[in-house]
């Protein structure tokens, strides 16, 4: 197959017929897409670096499908994840790319949230973290661009399984945070077993206002309560959690926590978690994983609306985009009843 094609068909989930016409039952029928975290890793890094045109041209495609797809499906606001190590040239290419796409799309705002790679040694992370701090702050260029502004929270990614607490990049949070305002938002219990509490307990721990996944935290009751008195907001991604966890952790989407969460009084948002890695026709999956989460999941339309709120309440976006999203899911709940 052609590098382009091989683009192509990554982008599109083309080794999974997926599409938003199926029915949310062969989602849960289908095998699971993954072997494990680390065959998602290589297929997400040839996504980019597979790409004909070279990886600028590929990260300007996505910035073009992300907003693109955003308007299809409703999407206000997308905060997008990228990596913390980042040339001057990548940086101003991709607040160009964002320039190019609010004009095109004035209704949609994008926005990033720069990711730690936790398999990097602390001090590296610090020195590449201090660097993107100092062209923020300094070069002219950037300024005028208005990166400081885009990027609005500091992610944590990578194989749970292998270093799984946020503390060890505690001081880079706090960095991030004092320095630039940047809030804490790591990934913690997806996929760490027995210690997918203690992972969730870490990332309260540097100050986290919402989490990626975080539904382990489901088997200590301490902590599903310290969880509701915070107000830690969960990403819940369900069919990717159907489709990456290991043995021991696989279930189906009837089986998923979520409800239990959303009881428990748990903040949580829905998320697709790299829908073009796990057979979406969209850049965001988001109708895909919403029609999942009412026919396989369960939820009710009370449920959904509620994930929807959370997923502005918690979000980084303006206060006025937040208090017209709410009024609009709730003029939307009241013509289900």
């Amino acid at each position: 197959m052609k590098e382009k094609q091989k683009y192509d068909a990554l982008r599109f989930g083309q080794a999974w017929p997926d599409d938003l016409d199926e029915q949310p039952a062969d989602i849960d029928s289908r095998p699971m897409l993954f072997s494990g975290f680390t065959e998602l890793t290589a297929k997400q890094q040839s996504f980019v670096g597979g790409h004909p045109a070279g990886e600028a041209s590929a990260l300007s495609r996505l910035i073009d499908d992300i907003a693109e797809d955003a308007e299809k499906e409703g999407v206000w606001w997308t905060e997008v994840s990228t990596s913390l190590t980042s040339s001057k040239a990548k940086w101003l290419s991709l607040c160009h790319d964002l320039d190019r796409v609010h004009a095109r799309h004035p209704g949609i705002r994008l926005a990033f949230v720069c990711c730690i790679s936790r398999g990097d040694p602390p001090k590296q992370v610090e020195q590449e973290l201090t660097e993107l701090i100092r062209l923020c702050k300094e070069d002219s260029d950037l300024l005028k661009a208005r990166l400081g502004e885009r990027i609005v929270a500091l992610g944590l990614v990578g194989n749970e399984t292998i270093d799984s607490f946020a503390t060890k990049f505690e001081s880079c949070f706090r960095m991030a945070r004092e320095q630039m305002g940047w809030q804490p938002v790591p990934h913690a219990g997806e996929m760490t077993g027995k210690d997918g509490p203690a992972s969730v307990s870490s990332a309260i721990q540097v100050g986290a206002r919402r989490v990626g996944h975080g539904f382990l935290a489901m088997r200590d009751a301490a902590l599903v309560e310290q969880m509701k008195q915070c107000q830690l907001c969960c990403e819940v991604c369900p069919i990717s959690n159907r489709h990456l966890c290991d043995k021991t952790e696989c279930m189906s989407l009837a089986e998923h926590p979520l409800p239990d969460m959303l009881a428990a009084g748990i903040p949580c948002c829905i998320n697709a978690d790299d829908p073009g890695t796990f057979g979406s026709r969209t850049a965001h999956g988001l109708v895909r994983e919403f029609a999942a989460c009412r026919d396989l999941v369960g939820l009710t339309d009370e449920q959904l609306a509620l994930c929807a709120k959370h997923s502005f309440t918690f979000s980084f976006c303006p206060e006025d985009m937040k208090k017209s999203a709410h009024e609009q899911i709730e003029a939307w709940l009241a013509r289900k009843r």
